[in-house]
């Protein structure tokens, strides 16, 4: 039963370019994903990411999220702004699954 990954990707405005993490941890507060550690260097604490994609198979989720804090390559972000129908896939995601940090 192989376990399947999750992404989180979203628009570095500071450098005009994507970067994707693999998710380790998602509930309906926030996310944490690993980055490559040199993207995770550019990521400054309380910036907005707007419109971040959550790849949840089968559904894609948007959501802005607030950076938190990171340590190495992991990254912990809030959900800043998020609609309705959004949350509610999200709490199905949450329900189906539950992801560990390695």
């Amino acid at each position: 039963d192989e376990k399947q990954d999750f992404y989180l990707e979203f628009l570095l405005q500071s450098r005009n370019m994507y970067i994707k993490g693999k998710l380790t941890d998602i509930s309906m507060g926030g996310v944490a994903a690993n980055f490559k550690e040199d993207e995770a260097d550019l990521l400054v604490p309380d910036t907005v990411f707007t419109n971040a994609k959550l790849a949840l198979e089968p559904k894609t989720i948007q959501a802005d999220l607030k950076f938190v804090k990171r340590g190495g390559g992991l990254a912990a972000f809030a959900f800043h702004k998020m609609r309705e129908t959004f949350k509610g896939s999200l709490a199905e995601f949450i329900h189906r699954h539950s992801l560990n940090i390695d």
